[in-house]
């Protein structure tokens, strides 16, 4: 049985899990007030991307339904069941290359012959 638990009463249970856990360090704190150009510029690409990344979704629904005849309330959820679901959608839509780029990195170590290179060509007639 925990220690705490065998106590008699609520606030010596609480005493002795307080006194077990770590102590807050501020340093954390102070530190983060030091951030440098690098770290500005990174955030503020990376928020760049996911806005443009989240908007695509958004902009490709809002053409998609233009011209439907589905009420103002069905596609304004539409437009947050695509905002929740975007990262499951992207994992989606990107998973069919990952998996080609796999299997091609396997098939290639696992024979060492050359793997077909199949080229589109004009066939004139």
């Amino acid at each position: 049985m925990p220690a705490f638990l065998a106590l008699p009463s609520y606030e010596t249970a609480l005493d002795v899990l307080f006194d077990r856990l770590p102590r807050i360090s501020f340093d954390a704190i102070t530190s983060a007030a030091d951030i440098g150009a690098l770290e500005i510029g990174t955030s503020t690409i990376l928020l760049f991307t996911s806005v443009v990344w989240i908007m695509s979704y958004q902009v490709g629904l809002f053409l998609n339904l233009k011209y439907s005849k589905i009420g103002i309330a069905k596609r304004l959820s539409m437009h947050l069941q695509t905002l929740f679901l975007c990262p499951i959608i992207g994992l989606v839509e990107t998973f069919p290359a990952f998996w080609a780029t796999v299997e091609y990195y396997f098939k290639k170590s696992k024979s060492e012959q050359k793997t077909p290179v199949y080229d589109f060509y004009v066939v004139s007639k």
